[in-house]
């Protein structure tokens, strides 16, 4: 307890410093959430984005185990760990993967109680079963290594698959492409207007993007309202001129700024991500601003 407060410590002298930013952030977000129903599968997502379906006998096995053994009451603490969070997020309609941290736990613990269970039938069923879990884990892990990690051809059957179940992956296509396209337009501009300019990114890919391609282009440090980038604000001098991401031509109508559309970006793989989405002025806008 002692050391779990030590290291909270520094997140709560931050939270201090800021007026306590967080309630109200989070408050922000969760309820985008709610608009756009990703909390709707909270449930679902339990058996599938946390831990794969071939998984579930196991950590099934633990909360069981934890919880009506005997021999467990010391570590019954560990099922309420669990459960007693699933019920909170799932009651405040929290998103799936909060439960992820859980998960680790689980399988460890129900792995411990299947090899309990392996002492007390033949020598045989014992095989079968270490055989089951041993198979089960190793699926699991090509499975997630298939869904999370870039391993496989883009567009290609299996990625489509993933894709309901993880866009992180198709989300990260065409980022080269945008990062280059930025730097193009950044190039565009006179000295004078490079002197003051910034750019701005509304959502979090384009801000990665540009974090991870954009300094190998000579980019300067992208601004963004996104999570906790607008902790580190938008410079000094105050920018005149910016290269917008993720506008709209709705979003620009009575902006108080003259705006120049550069276009949209298409990945040339023809991925249809949040970078690429119909609508979305990706290239960015130059705006003038009035001081």
């Amino acid at each position: 307890m002692g050391l779990a407060c030590v290291l909270f410590l520094p997140h709560l002298i931050w939270q201090f410093r800021l007026d306590f930013v967080y309630p109200d952030f989070f408050a922000y977000i969760h309820a985008h959430d709610i608009r756009w129903e990703r909390t709707a599968i909270f449930s679902p997502e339990q058996l599938y984005a946390n831990a794969y379906i071939l998984t579930l006998p196991l950590w099934l096995a633990e909360l069981g185990y934890v919880t009506f053994a005997k021999k467990m009451r010391p570590y019954r603490v560990l099922a309420w760990m669990h459960l007693l969070p699933l019920a909170l997020f799932g009651a405040s309609q929290g998103r799936g993967y909060y439960m992820a941290p859980g998960y680790p736990m689980l399988l460890a613990a129900g792995c411990a109680a299947i090899e309990h269970g392996a002492t007390h039938v033949s020598l045989h069923w014992a095989r079968a079963l270490r055989s089951a879990v041993v198979l089960s884990l190793a699926l699991d892990l090509v499975l997630e290594g298939l869904s999370m990690l870039p391993m496989v051809p883009v567009n290609s059957p299996i990625l489509n698959l993933s894709r309901r179940f993880n866009e992180t992956y198709a989300e990260q296509i065409g980022w080269r492409q945008l990062a280059q396209r930025v730097a193009a337009i950044d190039r565009s501009l006179t000295e004078s207007e490079r002197a003051h300019s910034a750019i701005f990114a509304n959502n979090y890919g384009e801000t990665c993007a540009l974090d991870l391609y954009g300094p190998g282009l000579g980019l300067r440090s992208v601004i963004s309202r996104t999570n906790a980038a607008w902790y580190h604000g938008y410079g000094n001098p105050r920018p005149s001129v910016v290269i917008e991401l993720g506008h709209t031509a709705k979003d620009q109508r009575g902006a108080v700024a003259c705006c120049t559309s550069y276009g949209r970006i298409r990945n040339r793989q023809s991925v249809g991500n949040e970078e690429s989405a119909s609508g979305y002025e990706i290239g960015g806008f130059k705006y003038q601003v009035q001081h």
